[in-house]
């Protein structure tokens, strides 16, 4: 998809197309440096999203969240991540699904948060590069992920472990993609794309069983699925074309109000459902309080949008631009969700001792890879994730000190080619970048502050991924929450470096808000002021 805001310009608001006694909608906060404002859900009397770069490669995703009344949103935390997916409350805790996870070891990650502390956490089963979206149904957690098929896991012990429920058969040089879930009448539905053959792409699941949807429109893409007075609303996508359609679960219909206009994504209310459109004349904002007649309330001009959210009974609305920033929409004057509830308890996910015989011999095979000639990229990849993922899931004395020690050690290798022969990569680096998700992972030791003062040399390439060390000493140093002087001094310094990709800088932040707990977010300023004025800092400056 092309960049929509190659022919969206300017700033503004029309009126409503009908009488309606909803306020406008105006721009809440301009939030940068990426395009897209998405993936908005209401948690602890706050109002979380996304912002991110939309479709394109790029290694962007900074979660905020906005309170009404206050002056702007509040940076909460940076993703490892090229983008989040479809987020999800439940049980006291917000649920942030990796879109496409930049370590890209063959398993979904997601981060959790109950609202004050975060956790990383895997979906340890599956080939999944994507996790597109979560939703929870009947004391059960669902992930639709995806590699190069697509997968639907579920856990039943609070995201303790997961299990696949469904592997989606796909032709092998085929690709094929589980990215929307919902629940209708106690049963899951997860939305399916796939660009070879069309067909029906919803699917429901009454157990752990797919069973495609009764009269469901083909298409290629089944996305922005919602529940609403006892129908599953979706979009139904063909190459060129939207429509809405929705089921019961027995049949199922198009929605003839909204043929030729091209929805975006919905939002369930208390009394209404909502809807936003967009395309290259700018957005608009539809209601409806019976899912068939519909109203469009209000324009959006220059903005395209991406997402919307009913929080505290009022509309709020995500869009890519104007401009080159992202902007949130919502109600100028809104009261306030009341006061959040207590932080929820954690779920226990214990690490089995690993016993001293079985670290000395997994440490082993780790050191075989490391120390091997690979044969390819997926080849060491393979062989680097068989050898480290033990340790991860375990926890043993020294653990986190004896991978840190292996990182100088690691020989250099005859270059390999990954993503299609477009990526040239260096075993050493590679080898490298995934110690270092294992020593953050593990605890209990350091990144090198050398290795996150490292000049940056990769070349742009276009599925924007790179494996020189950097960025994962970065997250790794953020992960352990490594505060010392050096490594501060290190990461502040750096910020605005001169010729670096600008989404390094999110990585440097990122590493910084989870250090210091500070949420100066881009203001680069107030980070290196905050720094200035650290006790004994000034023969540093």
């Amino acid at each position: 998809m092309v960049r929509v805001l190659a022919v969206i310009l300017g700033l503004g608001i029309a009126g409503a197309s009908c009488a309606q006694s909803l306020p406008a909608l105006v721009p809440l906060s301009r939030i940068g440096p990426w395009q897209g404002v998405s993936a908005l859900i209401g948690f602890r009397g706050r109002l979380w999203f996304a912002n991110s770069e939309k479709f394109v490669n790029h290694n962007s995703a900074d979660l905020y969240s906005y309170a009404p009344g206050e002056a702007g949103p509040r940076y909460e935390r940076h993703l490892f991540s090229q983008d989040a997916g479809q987020p999800l409350v439940t049980g006291g805790l917000l649920f942030w699904p990796f879109e496409d996870s930049r370590f890209s070891t063959g398993h979904g990650e997601f981060m959790v948060t109950n609202g004050r502390d975060w956790r990383w956490q895997p979906l340890p089963e599956g080939d999944v590069f994507h996790v597109h979206a979560m939703i929870a149904n009947g004391g059960a957690l669902y992930a639709a992920t995806s590699a190069w098929r697509a997968g639907l896991q579920r856990s039943d012990d609070r995201g303790r472990s997961w299990r696949v429920i469904q592997d989606y058969p796909t032709p092998p040089g085929r690709v094929s993609r589980f990215t929307s879930l919902a629940v209708l009448a106690g049963v899951v539905y997860a939305g399916l794309t796939r660009y070879s053959q069309p067909g029906p792409r919803l699917y429901r699941f009454p157990g752990d069983q797919a069973q495609p949807v009764p009269g469901w429109h083909a298409g290629v893409r089944t996305e922005a699925l919602v529940s609403f007075g006892g129908w599953l609303y979706a979009l139904n996508r063909n190459s060129e074309t939207t429509a809405v359609w929705r089921t019961n679960g027995q049949r199922s219909e198009p929605v003839q109000a909204l043929e030729g206009v091209p929805v975006q994504a919905f939002a369930v209310g208390p009394r209404a459902l909502w809807a936003v459109s967009g395309d290259q004349n700018g957005g608009s904002l539809w209601r409806s309080t019976t899912g068939v007649g519909w109203r469009r309330l209000q324009h959006f001009a220059g903005a395209f949008p991406l997402s919307i959210a009913i929080f505290a009974e009022q509309p709020y609305v995500g869009t890519l631009g104007p401009g080159n920033q992202g902007t949130l929409w919502g109600p100028a004057q809104a009261e306030s969700a009341g006061p959040p509830a207590s932080f929820a308890e954690w779920p226990d996910i214990a690490k089995p001792l690993m016993t001293r015989q079985r670290l000395s011999a997994q440490l082993q095979i780790l050191d075989r890879v490391l120390a091997g000639s690979p044969v390819s990229f997926n080849a060491l990849r393979r062989n680097l994730a068989a050898a480290l993922d033990p340790l991860i899931k375990a926890t043993a004395p020294g653990l986190g000190q004896a991978l840190a020690a292996r990182l100088d050690g690691v020989p250099s290798g005859a270059v390999l080619k990954g993503f299609g022969g477009k990526l040239r990569i260096h075993p050493r680096q590679l080898k490298q970048w995934y110690l270092l998700r294992a020593i953050a992972l593990s605890g209990g030791a350091r990144v090198p502050p050398a290795m996150l003062e490292a000049a940056w040399h990769s070349a742009p390439n276009g599925p924007e991924k790179y494996f020189q060390p950097l960025p994962a000493a970065l997250w790794a140093a953020g992960v352990l929450g490594q505060g010392d002087a050096a490594t501060l001094k290190a990461l502040v310094s750096h910020l605005g470096t001169a010729g670096e990709p600008a989404w390094l800088d999110g990585d440097r932040i990122g590493a910084l808000t989870a250090i210091s707990g500070r949420r100066f977010g881009y203001d680069r300023a107030a980070w290196r002021r905050w720094w200035a004025a650290r006790p004994g800092n000034a023969a540093n400056q």
